[in-house]
């Protein structure tokens, strides 16, 4: 099961946003406190986690009576602690949204109703989606040696929840105890679970390979080649015990070693490929801000390239970046963006509101929404220049006439680019 729309209504610094999420890929972007993250935990609620963070409530007072309370959103009546009538029962929750399933099922979202500064939210009924979030911030390399290597090798399963539950301690700032071990960080779990793959996932002389392992080594390696840009130069990994070597056109390094970005990137594939090999292709996947660490071409590539490698795949991301926004043709972009509180409410009192972003049939006017949104202007997305650079080349060696630019606007037409018919003819009059 993945998720299909979410919306919620008039809780924190929502005042009405409703998405209709793509199967593949939905992005999510809006400056800082727009809500972007807290929308990908509210859809991370339908999956499985051993511990999640409460949200905190505003203290709030009452100029009438003195008294202390706490609001769950001081932009909305509805949640005022005030206002309740004396001897009304205490509210064991408020809605404050929906969360509707592709199998045709919904889940309202409710906040705990408790007059208390840290509260839950949770879903009524309980769906649960084969997912998991990558949060905004990876881990960088810092080194470990691998301490020691089960004789059983490490499932995939298994090894997805030694990466997640390392990387989740990682981020609190605290250690990982494991068998015995102190994990430091995740890049340690990781090695050890690659060397227990190219060591039990084949057959040799003197050992059967662990059939659950079988190929595992090889196709993480097969996913990377795929996944990263030719200008990392990738080509291997390779296995010299008891460090794991990446082998690239520009030179050998440890994997403890490398940069920042690629990190990121080998981090972001693995933990992907370990939950699909455990669970199945269908899955859902948050990423919060993948453009860490990702010089600007890195982040125009490697989003389509994601999506490519794991097509059963639905992500949700969340951004900044511009050159991930458009990166990928096929997707659906939402731009948070605050205004007014109502219709009628002045500019002072504002709250959140999502607009989708069409680049597809309205790629200008799509430019200066997130002109607007983001601050900065917006490259023309890379598959857009694709198709403008092909449909003007078709027209070089063709004389201007009303026939050829008629047929020029149909192209451009039939592709969603006719708001930039007069950048073609210009591009076609100076070649």
């Amino acid at each position: 099961m993945k998720y299909k729309s979410i919306s919620v209504d008039q809780w924190r610094q929502f005042r009405e946003v409703s998405l209709q999420l793509h199967p593949n890929l939905t992005i999510l972007t809006g400056p800082n406190g727009s809500g972007k993250s807290t929308l990908l935990s509210l859809l991370e609620l339908s999956m499985e986690l051993p511990y999640r963070e409460p949200y905190l409530a505003t203290p709030v007072n009452d100029s009438k009576s003195g008294k202390t309370g706490y609001s769950l959103s001081t932009l909305f009546s509805r949640f005022n602690p005030f206002k309740r009538k004396e001897n009304a029962p205490q509210s064991s929750g408020h809605e404050i949204g929906t969360l509707e399933y592709d199998d045709g099922s919904t889940a309202r979202i409710m906040a705990q109703g408790s007059n208390a500064l840290q509260y839950q939210v949770h879903l009524d009924p309980m769906q649960s989606v084969s997912g998991f979030k990558i949060a905004s911030h990876r881990a960088l390399p810092r080194y470990q040696a691998v301490q020691s290597l089960p004789v059983s090798g490490i499932r995939p399963k298994d090894a997805f929840d030694y990466f997640a539950q390392s990387q989740s301690h990682y981020t609190r700032g605290d250690r990982y105890h494991r068998q015995g071990k102190t994990i430091q960080n995740p890049v340690a779990p990781m090695k050890e679970t690659l060397i227990g793959f190219a060591a039990f996932g084949a057959d040799n002389v003197h050992l059967k390979a662990i059939p659950e392992l079988v190929g595992l080594y090889d196709r993480f390696q097969d996913l990377l080649l795929a996944l990263l840009p030719d200008e990392i130069g990738f080509q291997r990994l390779e296995v010299r015990s008891p460090e794991i070597v990446v082998v690239s056109r520009t030179g050998e390094f440890p994997i403890d070693s490398a940069s920042g970005g690629l990190m990121s990137l080998i981090q972001t594939a693995w933990q992907i490929f370990l939950f699909t090999e455990a669970y199945g292709e269908e899955a859902t996947v948050l990423v919060d801000e993948p453009e860490n660490h990702l010089h600007p071409s890195l982040q125009r590539d490697f989003l389509g390239n994601l999506v490519r490698a794991f097509p059963k795949v639905q992500f949700i991301v969340a951004t900044h970046s511009p050159f991930v926004i458009t990166s990928v043709k096929e997707s659906r972009v939402y731009a948070l963006r605050y205004s007014g509180l109502s219709d009628s409410s002045p500019q002072d009192h504002s709250a959140v509101t999502a607009q989708e972003i069409d680049f597809v049939s309205k790629a200008r006017t799509a430019d200066k929404i997130l002109d607007e949104v983001l601050g900065v202007s917006v490259t023309l997305p890379t598959w857009a220049e694709r198709d403008l650079t092909r449909i003007t080349q078709k027209f070089e060696e063709a004389e201007i006439s009303e026939s050829s630019i008629e047929e020029l606007r149909r192209d451009l037409r039939a592709v969603g680019l006719i708001e930039f018919l007069p950048e073609a003819i210009g591009r076609i009059a100076r070649d």
